[in-house]
């Protein structure tokens, strides 16, 4: 797998994280090329498996924990995409996820999707 197919396997959360940043590893952490952009689709259908219960509220904080501040996945351009990322990789500074807090960003962030 090249680094663009490691990172797509990552926002798309279609394999465990720790499994996907195994894979990083091998590749530097910084990057001078956005490689792959995160939308709000890919934010709201993580949280979609979190409200139906097949995702737990920590592996949704390990899966932004490992996208914030990546130089290789695009999330200069989406203040509300940024905004969630933050927010689901933080919970201690900024609140914990529940189903009512996803739901709210889901809609929030269907209401933008790009």
């Amino acid at each position: 797998m090249d680094r663009t197919s490691v990172l797509n396997a990552l926002i798309n959360f279609e394999s465990p994280v720790p499994v996907v940043l195994e894979q990083l590893r091998s590749y530097p952490f910084d990057s001078e090329v956005v490689l792959v952009e995160l939308r709000n689709t890919h934010i709201a259908t993580t949280l979609e498996r979190f409200v139906v219960g097949e995702l737990s509220a920590s592996q949704i904080e390990l899966w932004a924990n490992a996208i914030e501040g990546r130089d290789d996945i695009d999330l200069a351009q989406n203040s509300r995409a940024r905004d969630a990322i933050h927010e689901l990789a933080n919970p201690l500074l900024t609140q914990p996820l529940t189903k009512l807090r996803a739901q709210w960003w889901i809609s929030r962030l269907l209401a933008s999707a790009t």
